[in-house]
């Protein structure tokens, strides 16, 4: 039997803890052992709670240590074993495409169905990215592929124009 995931859920809407957990609680190997509304409860439950997978509200604002891109920093630096599963609704592809650049290995928009939770929990676990379909969308609405990179960009690099004589 493989082991459990450990599985911290921060978020400053109760709603969303509620949901995610009960969403959660369908995937066997998912063990929810804590929630934080804002950065210092979560922080302070880092430091005493094993966590193999956080879930994160990527705006959520109280607490000291901030939300957004500072708060995901200081997480990588103080706590580097913790996979970031980020939630948002947010779909600005510049923003979504930053986060990808940070190590943020998923991302699920908060409008999607809540199973995407769990299988980008699945996902990380196993080292590999996981894009919730709105996310997914609006990377695509940018000509980001999976990989990060401007689908263009690499298709003229394999593909050059060659001048016409």
């Amino acid at each position: 039997m493989s082991q459990r995931i450990q599985v911290i859920i921060a978020d400053d809407h109760p709603v969303i803890l509620f949901g995610a957990t009960q969403a959660l609680s369908k995937f066997p190997e998912v063990d929810v052992v804590g929630q934080a509304r804002q950065s210092t409860e979560l922080v302070q439950l880092l430091q005493k709670t094993h966590c193999d997978v956080l879930v994160t509200d990527l705006a959520m604002p109280g607490g000291s240590y901030g939300d957004g891109m500072p708060l995901l920093g200081y997480i990588g630096r103080q706590f580097p074993k913790v996979r970031l599963v980020v939630l948002t609704m947010l779909e600005n592809p510049a923003l979504l495409k930053r986060l990808r650049e940070v190590g943020v290995m998923s991302i699920i928009n908060k409008a999607d169905d809540m199973n995407h939770i769990g299988w980008a929990i699945q996902h990380v676990m196993r080292g590999q990215e996981y894009l919730g379909p709105s996310v997914k969308a609006a990377l695509d609405s940018m000509g980001i592929g999976a990989s990060g990179q401007q689908r263009e960009r690499a298709a003229a690099r394999r593909h050059p124009v060659q001048a016409r004589t």
